[in-house]
């Protein structure tokens, strides 16, 4: 059975809704994986950089979610793509529970095509 895309207006509620909780208590960028590293240096950007990047999301970037978390006890994930410096990357993220920040667990070049179902709508 395929995943349920989400709308339009459900991607947009979800973006505005991590800008304003991002602007409040800032992003959480797991790091600790390598491969989001290695993206920010193969694409010469700076962590504030692909802050920009990622708070500059729209709902043309969607790609699939909400998602199960991996992180028990955690909302939702959300997977959106963007072409920068002619790569496509992948970027996962969610909001975070109260009080705690939003949370990009994914920012690196995707391992394969995206799918961008809201493109063109």
């Amino acid at each position: 059975m395929g995943e349920r895309v989400a709308s339009y207006l459900e991607v947009k509620l979800f973006l505005e809704e991590f800008l304003i909780k991002a602007d409040l208590n800032n992003i959480l960028y797991i790091d600790a994986k390598p491969n989001n590293v290695d993206t920010l240096a193969e694409l010469e950007i700076t962590p504030a950089e692909r802050e920009k990047h990622v708070k500059s999301l729209k709902p043309e970037d969607y790609c699939k979610g909400p998602l199960p978390n991996d992180y028990p006890g955690e909302n939702d994930v959300w997977v959106f793509g963007k072409i920068i410096k002619t790569k496509e990357i992948y970027i996962k993220i969610y909001i975070g529970k109260y009080n705690r920040r939003c949370v990009c667990i994914s920012f690196h070049t995707a391992k394969y095509k995206l799918e961008y179902p809201l493109k063109n709508k």
